[in-house]
């Protein structure tokens, strides 16, 4: 289920409760009521694609009864916990994710088999992934998840929603305790420091650092060079400011 289908899954449910609820590209631009029939939901949102979606009139109270089958968010909730606090294999963890519907991207096939093995999705131990949507989270090969990273597809503002994918590309590092909002694409052989959180695209091989978390530097394609026959790691490493 992508994007377009989750909207109109909370659509179909906001029309069930009667509860006036308005849906927004973009905050200043003019929106619609998702109590219209899916046809003109549908298109809405082929008219205004975009990678995250502003819900107003949910409420607070009870509000993520609104947004997903409560039992369907009970149930991803277990198996996120299951991947957050019991199971030491990564291999059993990327099972896992893949079960509640996120996409998990595996090696290409033409790799020896210790390489694919290397380029397989990491997952470090506390990771917290969201149970609303966890469809839509795109993770590609090589990637590294530090400890308690957080992906979230939703945002509960109080006043409005927030619901988009998360795009991750191949081969980035997601430091430790860092989060990851709704809406945001991070290119290939990105890095992003312990802490962080990030609110807007990340470029491909740009380390992003802070809250909001911003460009401080490039990641070099390699960190190690021959030198007269031994191997050296460049000066200045960690970017090249």
């Amino acid at each position: 289920m992508g994007l377009e289908d989750v909207i109109v899954s909370i659509g179909s449910r906001v029309k069930s409760t009667g509860r006036e609820a308005y849906l927004f590209y973009r905050p200043s631009k003019p929106g619609i009521d998702m109590r219209l029939p899916e046809g003109q939901l549908r298109q809405y949102l082929e008219w205004h694609p975009q990678s995250r979606y502003f819900i107003f009139g949910l409420g607070m109270y009870e509000a993520w009864k609104r947004i997903q089958s409560p039992l369907r968010t009970e149930y991803n909730g277990v198996i996120t916990s299951l991947i957050r606090f019991v199971s030491p294999s990564p291999t059993l963890n990327t099972a896992l994710m893949r079960h509640i519907g996120m996409h998990i991207e595996r090696p290409p096939r033409e790799l020896p088999q210790a390489d694919r093995k290397d380029l397989e999705v990491s997952v470090a131990t506390h990771c917290q992934f969201d149970f609303f949507f966890p469809e839509l989270i795109s993770i590609g090969y090589g990637t590294m998840l530090g400890v308690e990273v957080a992906i979230a597809t939703h945002l509960n503002m109080q006043d409005y929603f927030i619901v988009g994918e998360v795009n991750i590309g191949r081969s980035v590092l997601l430091g430790a305790k860092s989060v990851i909002g709704p809406g945001v694409t991070i290119g290939d052989r990105a890095q992003i420091n312990a802490g962080s959180y990030v609110t807007s695209d990340v470029p491909p091989g740009a380390i992003y650092s802070g809250n909001p978390a911003r460009l401080v530097g490039r990641r070099k394609a390699r960190w190690v060079e021959m030198e007269d026959g031994l191997p050296r790691m460049k000066q200045g490493f960690h970017d090249d400011r």
